[in-house]
């Protein structure tokens, strides 16, 4: 029922995230572009990739983040863009070298948010030869980029995947990864250490079972966790409530993607 029904149908199934304005609006990332729900539910196509010669051949849309009301910053799959919504134009931002070698070498970004300046990102693939996977951050005004090593005291049986399916960083600056089999990861940066809350879906208060897909903290600084088996949030005591999804009519349980 979502913009009452007229979403168009071959963006439908390829939604990336969602960002709201001041004024009410909802902005779709797709991976072929971006949409506006304005408050009266009706719906434009601000911008389809596939028929803008700068980004055509860039790859998927991935993240994106609204900026001042005014610029939607995105990350592709080989690069990162800026949209001025006022101006309806496209800006691509690859001056950075360490940028454009890691783009044109093995870098697909899977994850990342947008957050006080900085792109904060992690990839498909590890650096070549590399046992850790980073996590990236570039600093937008400065064009400076710098690499954590994501590196937690590790609790996992092998074999296990690392792979980060959202990054986010919270109101009091401290940053939170949703991790598909190393469960909620937070960066100390004062310590430059990393705590790793598990998933132990059997014992109430803690993370449900399944990989976790994305996260999203609300204005009274309680973080929402979607996962495979549900909905979580983290409340201000460090105890997760935990609310699981329905199940579909064949009896299996739906998977939550994003919040």
């Amino acid at each position: 029922t979502f913009a009452n029904g007229t979403l168009p149908a071959k963006w439908a199934d390829h939604v990336q995230n969602f960002m709201f304005s001041k004024d009410g609006a909802a902005y779709i990332n797709c991976v072929d572009g971006i949409l506006k729900v304005n408050a009266n539910d009706s719906v434009e196509v601000l911008s389809y990739v596939r028929d803008n010669q700068l980004l055509n051949g860039l790859g998927d849309l991935r993240v994106a983040s609204l900026v001042d009301d005014r610029w939607i910053w995105c990350t592709t799959t080989k690069g990162l863009a800026r949209f001025d919504i006022e101006e309806a134009t496209w800006e691509y931002l690859n001056s950075n070298p360490q940028l454009k070698s890691g783009f044109s070498g093995s870098w697909l970004i899977h994850s990342g948010s947008f957050a006080n300046g900085k792109l904060w990102f992690t990839t498909f693939m590890k650096p070549k030869g590399a046992k850790v996977r980073y996590l990236y951050s570039y600093n937008l005004v400065a064009d400076v980029l710098d690499s954590i090593p994501i590196a937690p005291s590790l609790e996992r049986k092998q074999p296990f995947s690392d792979l980060v399916n959202s990054v986010l960083e919270l109101a009091d600056g401290s940053l939170k990864l949703a991790t598909e089999d190393l469960g909620l990861l937070t960066y100390v940066s004062s310590q430059k250490r990393w705590e790793q809350q598990l998933n132990s879906g059997h014992m109430k208060g803690n993370l449900p079972q399944g990989p976790i897909k994305t996260l999203f903290e609300d204005r009274d600084k309680n973080l929402w966790v979607s996962t495979e088996s549900g909905l979580s949030i983290l409340n201000a005591s460090n105890f997760f409530i935990n609310y699981p999804t329905a199940k579909t009519f064949s009896g299996n349980q739906l998977s939550l993607t994003g919040i």
